[in-house]
């Protein structure tokens, strides 16, 4: 009878072990097929993200120092229909650096769809026209062009991201940048008629220019009548033409305190202190560069003052 009990017993243990056995294997297939299927999900969701992705470099943003020209700022829209994040940029196929690091581009690089940003890039970066910059995102999707192209192909106005970058106290709003047609004689305008000035009749005339900057500095500032808005044809750029600031004061002048937005008006051909004629719009088609030329001084909190020059460029008025 003992020895009956003993095999039994061995039998149970022996079914329970088997049990335990064929449930570990199974739970270790179950695991193993849960993993792979959540890694084809992953993948099959990887790759539709991806087909929504499409992005496209626009135009880029220069800046000229002691006579060579730098590129500080791209554009890039995307026309995809989900959120993009530029990770690496290439110039010639080589890799330049990786925008969203935080100490290139604080706001990181992600572009939402339908929308575009203006993205920074490390200084020292020369402008070479025959150079090919590609940029790519976090899913490997690419967009290349050549840098002739961005600068000088498709006169895209800059997007209001851009307003964030500038190289001085006074900061440029590119959502408020305006012109309209005035007096051949005495400049006087209608101020109800201002327009878009990325783009500008052929032969309009006579016009005056209407910006708005602030100053993010702490100190006053106090802009004098040599302060100018510039146009330079891209194909002629000879042809420059300057307009010089209607002052707000008799003292030719405008004060700008600090942290103060302000309108900056532009109309004469020389500066207001002599006689002076407003100047015209090309009467020919052109594509320009703009460069907002400040002069004047710094107003300090001890009472004294100190010069001040500042030079905004960008590239976005159309003649046509």
């Amino acid at each position: 009878m003992k020895g009956i009990g003993n095999k039994g017993t061995s039998t149970i243990f022996g079914s329970i072990l088997v049990l335990i056995l064929v449930l570990t294997v199974v739970a270790i297939l179950f695991v193993t097929l849960y993993r792979y299927n959540r890694s084809v999900q992953e993948a099959i969701g990887f790759e539709e993200e991806r087909m929504q992705e499409k992005i496209a470099l626009c135009a880029l943003a220069t800046q000229n120092l002691s006579g060579t020209e730098y590129v500080y700022a791209i554009l890039v829209n995307n026309t995809g229909s989900t959120t993009s994040r530029i990770r690496a940029v290439y110039i010639d196929d080589e890799f330049l650096c990786d925008p969203s690091d935080q100490t290139i581009n604080a706001n990181d690089t992600y572009i939402g769809p339908g929308e575009s940003l203006w993205i920074l890039l490390p200084s020292g970066v020369k402008y070479e026209a025959t150079a090919k910059l590609t940029i790519a995102t976090e899913r490997g999707i690419k967009s290349t062009q050549y840098k002739w192209k961005l600068q000088h192909g498709n006169g895209l106005p800059p997007h209001h991201e851009l307003k964030r970058f500038y190289f001085g106290p006074l900061w440029l709003d590119f959502n408020r940048f305006y012109y309209t047609k005035c007096d051949p004689k005495n400049g006087s305008y209608d101020p109800s008629k201002w327009e878009p000035g990325w783009s500008i009749e052929v032969g309009s005339g006579p016009i005056a220019w209407n910006i708005t900057v602030k100053n993010v500095d702490d100190r006053d500032i106090t802009i004098s009548q040599f302060s100018c808005l510039t146009l330079m044809p891209n194909d002629e750029p000879s042809e420059r033409r300057p307009w010089y600031i209607e002052p707000t004061q008799e003292s030719l002048s405008q004060f700008i305190a600090s942290n103060e937005t302000v309108n900056v008006v532009y109309i004469w051909k020389t500066p207001k202190m002599k006689p002076s004629s407003p100047q015209n719009i090309y009467a020919t088609v052109c594509r320009n560069r703009v460069f907002l030329t400040f002069f004047g001084i710094f107003h300090e909190h001890d009472g004294t003052t100190k010069p001040y020059g500042q030079t905004i460029p960008f590239e976005a008025v159309i003649v046509e």
